[in-house]
């Protein structure tokens, strides 16, 4: 008989680089929004910029 766990484990090793396109996608959708440009033209550093509320809102996904 085949474990649930073992079920879980192939479905996500399958569906990871779904997952991992469209989070990259978003990402560089969000690297051209005018906050962004604006932070790095303030010379934030990268933490400061992925931290940013605005940053974090705009990554989630929307319901």
């Amino acid at each position: 008989m085949i474990r649930p766990e073992a079920i879980a484990d192939a479905i996500g090793i399958v569906t990871w680089p779904t997952i991992v396109r469209l989070l990259r996608a978003e990402t560089r959708a969000l690297s051209s929004k005018d906050f962004i440009v604006t932070a790095r033209g303030m010379d934030y550093d990268h933490a400061r910029i992925i931290l940013a509320k605005p940053c974090c809102r705009s990554s989630l996904p929307s319901r």
